[in-house]
């Protein structure tokens, strides 16, 4: 297994994402890892947290000879927001929203994995790293706080996880 950069995965799951609106006809919804601005239009795709993934930890195999605790890559989960902002002088489009969410939440579920080349090129063969996108269900009081967090008006959102990402 290779490692990967968080900045390398959230570029690759941007990419994903702005294929899918390109696909569906909509080139407009720019998506971006930065929080959008007031009267700008596109995706928010925000890197909210990150932890350890305590399953998959520097632990040697039984029955294997330890290996230093150093020796193996760090296994981290990524968690991320995503949401919709369309707004064009001063007016909201709450449908166009609703599409763009609904084209960016179709894109990860018919895409729950990912290969992840380490030098960028098409070939896997021993040279890759695969990752797995999952929905999370947060609360409402959940959401609300990371929203609070970002000081910005709340807007409905989905939440992911990126799993099996090596450091």
């Amino acid at each position: 297994m290779t490692t990967q950069t968080i900045p390398s995965i959230t570029s690759a799951l941007i990419t994903l994402l702005q294929s899918a609106m390109n696909d569906a006809g909509c080139p407009e919804m720019q998506v971006q890892a930065s929080p959008l601005g007031p009267g700008e239009k596109g995706i928010d795709f925000i890197l909210t947290s990150i932890q350890e993934n305590r399953s998959i930890r520097n632990y040697a195999a039984i029955g294997k000879e330890s290996t230093a605790p150093g020796a193996k890559p760090m296994q981290l989960n990524l968690y991320y927001q995503l949401s919709a902002q369309w707004i064009i002088d001063g007016k909201q489009d709450v449908l166009e929203e609703q599409k763009s969410m609904g084209i960016a939440m179709n894109a990860f579920y018919e895409n729950p994995i990912l290969i992840l080349s380490k030098d960028g090129s098409d070939s896997v063969a021993d040279n890759h790293n695969s990752i797995r996108v999952t929905q999370m269900n947060l609360s409402l009081a959940e959401s609300a706080a990371i929203w609070l967090a970002s000081q910005r008006p709340m807007r409905p959102s989905v939440y992911y996880e990126v799993a099996g990402v090596s450091l």
